[in-house]
């Protein structure tokens, strides 16, 4: 089956021009060009647009007078076109494994039921990020964020695997399956959308799977850290979100659970030397404040 037109590769853009040309041509240098992509550009300072489109002329932008999120910026992309297959890739990722669009499409092809897959994302170190994670739950939460455990092994198999869900960060996802579950949930500013969608996946009777031979390198966090504060505190918002769409009674202390681990990073931070420790304190003092009106609370904010 013929790739031309099949695939639409959107990255969202923030202040990240350097990478996302990086990105850019790592999918070049990995896949035949019978691909779209699109950059939204998320209101950047930093000359992105001006850099992105000259350096890739033919290259469609978008250009957000603000920042959107995450979220809706995928959707504006996604709505504004037809094709078959969509790949969301981070601005800080680069594919590594050759031919990786072609691969994506055999597993679409061959698991008729697969309506999501993602790749295994290696850190700059090139050891093991991400390969499919759960779903997050109260007890999830303890374990993540306050005894910082989060089981993340590739499955002895060389064919894909069912996970819970797979990173955002690259993420692909057949059309149709977006025609029944419906597009990403852009009151998801910033963190948990990715986790949304799969769960929606799965809801609907898609199934969601790794592509364990397939590698994306992963710079994590390269947006999200230029306002690590006002990240910290989407985080914590899109988390009580989350668990308020699909397990309301434990929403209230995973958000409290989220508070204390903040409160646990800065000591860690001074030890550290990280420089983040302020923005720890900052992101803990507004989220202490958002504990009383959490059920009124608007999860969109801006960075």
């Amino acid at each position: 089956m013929s790739l031309e037109k099949k695939w639409l590769i959107i990255i969202v853009n923030y202040n990240t021009a350097l990478l996302t040309l990086k990105a850019i041509k790592s999918i070049y240098k990995s896949n035949i060009n019978n691909f779209d992509i699109i950059v939204i550009d998320n209101n950047s300072s930093d000359k992105s647009v001006k850099l992105i489109s000259s350096t890739f002329p033919s290259l469609q932008m978008i250009v957000n007078k603000t920042n959107v999120g995450y979220a809706k910026a995928n959707n504006q992309a996604i709505r504004l076109t037809q094709n078959e297959y969509i790949l969301l890739m981070n601005s800080d990722t680069e594919m590594i494994t050759q031919h990786a669009l072609q691969k994506l499409q055999q597993h679409f092809e061959k698991e008729q039921q697969t309506g999501i897959v993602g790749a295994v994302l290696l850190n700059s170190k090139k050891k093991i990020q991400s390969a499919g994670r759960p779903f997050l739950t109260l007890s999830q939460m303890i374990k993540k964020y306050l005894f910082c455990y989060e089981p993340n092994k590739i499955q002895n198999s060389s064919t894909s695997y069912p996970v819970d869900y797979v990173d955002g960060a690259f993420l692909a996802i057949r059309r149709s399956a977006i025609k029944n579950i419906g597009y990403m949930d852009d009151n998801f500013f910033l963190f948990a959308e990715d986790m949304d969608w799969c769960k929606r996946a799965w809801l609907c009777g898609w199934q969601v799977r790794i592509a364990p031979q397939i590698l994306v390198l992963h710079h994590h966090g390269a947006s999200s850290t230029q306002d690590f504060t006002n990240a910290l505190i989407s985080n914590g918002k899109s988390i009580y979100y989350y668990m308020q769409k699909y397990n309301p009674g434990h929403a209230q202390m995973a958000f409290i659970v989220f508070c204390i681990a903040l409160g646990l990073r800065i000591p860690l931070a001074i030890l550290r030397h990280t420089g983040l420790a302020g923005d720890y304190w900052r992101a803990l003092k507004c989220c202490i404040q958002l504990l009383p009106r959490l059920e009124t609370l608007n999860n969109r904010n801006t960075l």
